[in-house]
């Protein structure tokens, strides 16, 4: 998911939401194959928040 971040950082010029990368097909869930939820920080790092 850090290179969809990226890949969206690179057109809008801007970190994206998590919603955002979903809204714009980047990738097709905010969750981690685990059912985690993804967070996106100001920075633009990708972690896994708890269940």
């Amino acid at each position: 998911m850090q290179a969809q971040v990226k890949a969206y950082e690179m057109e809008y010029h801007r970190v994206p939401t998590v919603q955002e990368l979903v809204a714009a097909r980047y990738i097709k869930s905010d969750r981690c194959p685990n059912g985690h939820a993804v967070q996106i920080s100001a920075d633009g790092a990708v972690s896994e928040s708890g269940s």
